[in-house]
């Protein structure tokens, strides 16, 4: 094992989900929730039976908490993942995702000024 970016890294690259919960803020249980629903690959294991992380995984989660602030669900971030596995470009998936997110707030912007209005007779 040896240290790598501040993390300890083992043979094959990896690194123990403690440092990139700590380096990322997202906490050890939702990392493995991750895994267990496919946001995530399932790591592979040392001989001694620890996850050996893929040093992306850092860059995905922020992805994964920068694209639940615009609002798009784990399935959704599953589905971009996945896209880009298969060797597609997401980018027109996305933008279509958060397109539709888009229009869904002005749609209750929408409704909710006319509540408003409404109510206070103007």
């Amino acid at each position: 094992m040896q240290l790598t970016e501040g993390r300890q890294s083992f043979p094959g690259g990896g690194a123990r989900v403690g440092e990139f919960s700590a380096e990322t803020g997202v906490p050890i249980r939702t990392i493995r929730y991750y895994e267990d629903i496919g946001v995530l690959a399932a790591p592979a294991r040392t001989e001694s039976g620890y996850r050996d992380y893929h040093d992306d995984v850092p860059d995905r989660l922020r992805f994964v908490k920068a694209s639940q602030k615009a609002g798009l669900t784990l399935n959704e971030i599953r589905g971009i993942f996945r896209e880009r596995e298969e060797g597609e470009a997401p980018c027109g998936h996305v933008a279509q995702l958060i397109g539709r997110k888009l229009a869904d707030v002005a749609s209750s912007c929408s409704f909710g000024l006319a509540h408003v209005l409404d109510v206070h007779g103007l």
